[in-house]
């Protein structure tokens, strides 16, 4: 935003508005009462809207006589506080660039007041002003450097998707991002459009393209396979689940009968000394 601002009273008068707007070269000035609270916003477009009526006023009528203003002496003298409007169009100071844009876009506004929230007086009346928002500062934020984009993004991403940043890349090129990579868990879908959502409030952003994935991780990995390979779709992940149970069950199988194998001769020995005893008795 920029300070200091140039602003008027409610009674300043149509000329000097004009003459401040002229000197210092912009679009619209906003009005206050008490020094500080901003009550509305005079823009070339009400000064032009106010010689507009003058001009169809003037118009002959039938009997070649013209219209005659009912209040022309104080039309002449018409102040800030009769031209602006009101209540004024104003944003917050923590407000993020791209919804200033948006405000200023979807309601044709070429200046924007800045005001402390926590001063708001009523009554159509807006908070203490601060600073104005014009279009030439929003388009500023697009001189940016991609590496100073690239480096915030990585920033925002390492602690909202807690993702090692050698699994996601960050490419940018005249402030267009490219988000890409492999996530491991399914459940970060949610948090990758909240990724991209806070990619583009970041200053100097003009278009984000998410290329960002996920995929089912098993937590076992399948036998004989190395652990990146075991990233399988749904399906084959139940398959290759079957496959190991039955891998599981044939080994135990196998260890069993050797158990048994193992331990005959333990039983035999016994057998043979209990036959003995028999035959003593």
């Amino acid at each position: 935003m920029t300070t200091p601002v140039v602003t008027v009273e409610r009674m300043t008068p149509y000329k000097e508005i004009v003459t401040l707007m002229t000197e210092h070269k912009i679009s619209a000035v906003p009005v206050l009462i008490m020094g500080r609270h901003v009550a509305g916003v005079v823009s070339e477009a009400d000064l032009l809207g106010i010689l507009d009526k003058r001009a169809r006023a003037a118009q002959p009528e039938s009997g070649g006589r013209l219209h005659r203003y009912a209040d022309d002496e104080k039309r002449v003298d018409r102040t800030a506080g009769e031209l602006m409007t009101s209540p004024a169009v104003t944003i917050h100071p923590d407000a993020t660039l791209p919804a200033a844009a948006r405000l200023m876009n979807n309601r044709r506004l070429k200046r924007l007041p800045v005001v402390d929230s926590r001063t708001v007086f009523g009554g159509g009346v807006g908070g203490n002003l601060i600073g104005i928002v014009g279009r030439r500062d929003l388009l500023s934020v697009f001189l940016r450097p991609d590496e100073d984009i690239a480096w915030e993004v990585r920033e925002m991403l390492t602690e909202i998707l807690l993702a090692d940043p050698a699994r996601v890349t960050v490419q940018v090129r005249n402030g267009i991002v490219t988000l890409a990579g492999q996530l491991g868990l399914s459940e970060q879908h949610d948090l990758i459009r909240i990724a991209v959502r806070l990619t583009w409030d970041i200053d100097g952003v003009v278009d984000v393209v998410n290329e960002l994935g996920t995929s089912i991780t098993p937590s076992i990995p399948v036998p004989g396979l190395p652990y990146s390979d075991a990233l399988l779709n749904p399906q084959e992940f139940v398959a290759s689940a079957y496959d190991f149970a039955e891998q599981l069950l044939t080994s135990q199988r196998k260890f069993a009968e050797k158990m048994a194998e193992a331990t005959k001769p333990l039983f035999d020995i016994k057998q043979d000394a209990a036959a003995k005893e028999d035959d003593t008795k």
